[in-house]
């Protein structure tokens, strides 16, 4: 449990600092105001409105994944060490 908790916290960490948090945070924003504005201009079933505009959030939003995260996963090229001649052999 402890090892899960330290993860989750890194994980936060890092996406607060990535700013991958406010990227979501504002999108979530622009979506519920969008949900809200059609809701307004329905005459029946606002919650009908509400729920496909969520869906469609969550859809856009797993299609592709951050940049970020597409980044992280590839090794870097400039790790700051030099590479080892063919020619020595540790």
């Amino acid at each position: 449990m402890r090892m899960a908790l330290a993860v989750a916290v890194m994980t936060f960490r890092e996406a607060v600092r990535d700013r991958i948090l406010y990227l979501l945070l504002a999108f979530a924003l622009v979506m519920i105001a969008a949900a809200r504005f059609l809701a307004l201009l329905t005459v029946g079933s606002e919650t009908r409105i509400v729920t496909d505009t969520g869906m469609a959030a969550i859809a856009s939003s797993a299609s592709s994944p951050p940049s970020s995260s597409v980044s992280r996963s590839s090794p870097r090229r400039s790790s700051g060490a030099r590479p080892t001649p063919f020619w020595r052999d540790p």
